[in-house]
């Protein structure tokens, strides 16, 4: 695929295509914007929890996950991580962290082996003259499981049209208390993705 020898397929569109045509991979030389695989991060770990490493191919903040299917013998691209907010914090996990704002905003999205969302949290926090803390129920894409709010609670939540979601004030102690874990795993995960990052050379040898 890096190569350009076979093409992908993105799961959003069925589509397939070849790295090389791949707009969002292409750099520019001074003369025109070209896919080079020297330009790009490349990160080899287990991101669905196979027992086989998915490729990742980071360009200018964003990331592209590739998948393997061997039974059907086709390369996928799973998942797209576009914007300088959203990092990988380990399998089928991705953190999106926004400093600016009135309010830095956090969410965690946890994915499926195929890259579907399942579920997603999200939280502020300001720290003003009276600071301000604020969560989200977690949101199922399967209706399913969805938390269901009562009138009531939603009398006590504030509501955001653009999300469309209801987040309810915390207490300081209580918003540490339920932001811990994912604060931790954010940190480790900023250490530990050296360990599984590569340039293309150091993965596959000469790129000419």
């Amino acid at each position: 695929m890096l190569k350009n020898e076979v093409a992908f397929i993105d799961n959003n569109t069925g589509e397939k295509d070849y790295l090389k045509d791949f707009d969002p991979l292409k750099v520019y030389n001074g003369d025109d914007y070209l896919y080079d695989v020297n330009s790009y991060d490349f990160y080899f770990f287990d991101f669905d929890k196979d027992n086989t490493p998915e490729l990742c191919i980071s360009n200018n903040g964003s990331t592209y996950i590739f998948k393997y299917d061997d039974k059907l013998n086709e390369l996928f691209l799973i998942y797209k991580m576009e914007g300088g907010y959203l990092s990988l914090i380990g399998s089928n996990k991705i953190a999106w962290d926004s400093e600016t704002g009135a309010f830095p905003a956090n969410a965690f999205y946890e994915l499926n082996n195929n890259g579907d969302l399942i579920c997603s949290v999200t939280f502020y926090s300001k720290q003003d003259n009276i600071p301000v803390y604020m969560v989200s129920l977690p949101q199922y894409t399967n209706q399913d499981s969805q938390i269901n709010i009562t009138e009531e609670l939603k009398n006590q939540a504030y509501f955001d049209e653009g999300q469309k979601l209801y987040y309810f004030r915390v207490t300081e102690e209580q918003f540490d208390e339920l932001t811990k874990d994912y604060f931790n795993a954010v940190e480790l995960a900023h250490k530990n993705i050296n360990d599984v990052s590569f340039s293309y050379n150091e993965l596959f040898g000469d790129s000419n």
